[in-house]
């Protein structure tokens, strides 16, 4: 009777060992189950991110060289409103520059044509005067014949 009582016990705890073993067996199954769904759910997380991170930077690219495109036509735009200001400018300065030469040109004419009135004056004054020496010596020398 020992023998069958330790022969159920040993059963009894072969069985329960058994028991203990199929529910390590299941919970490691699970374990297993449940790390692989997590592995699996953060690998399509870290791609769905990826892929987040991949069209944002890509847009923001987009962004980017659409405003560097936008400052770049404004800098042209503003460089041809400098040039063309500057190009009135350098115009309207040539032309003021052409009316003073024109001015001063004909305030010299017209100090030269007072100048050469003035001169013709003094020369036929000058003739005047010398003739009338002239007369006035003829006479003397007449006078002085008599």
């Amino acid at each position: 009777m020992l023998k069958e009582g330790s022969s159920s016990m040993a059963d009894s705890i072969r069985t329960e060992t058994f028991r203990q073993d199929q529910a390590k067996l299941q919970l490691e199954q699970q374990q297993d189950r449940q790390l692989k769904e997590l592995k699996e759910k953060q690998r399509n997380d870290i791609e769905r991110i990826m892929e987040h991170h991949l069209e944002s930077k890509q847009d923001l690219e987009k962004a980017y060289d659409i405003q560097l495109s936008t400052l770049k036509d404004d800098q042209e735009k503003k460089l041809e409103e400098t040039r063309h200001s500057l190009s009135k400018q350098i115009e309207d300065e040539k032309s003021n520059g052409e009316a003073e030469v024109d001015k001063t040109r004909a305030r010299y004419q017209e100090q030269i044509a007072k100048y050469r009135e003035n001169s013709t004056k003094q020369i036929e004054e000058i003739k005047r005067q010398n003739e009338n020496s002239v007369e006035t010596l003829k006479r003397s020398r007449e006078r002085g014949k008599v």
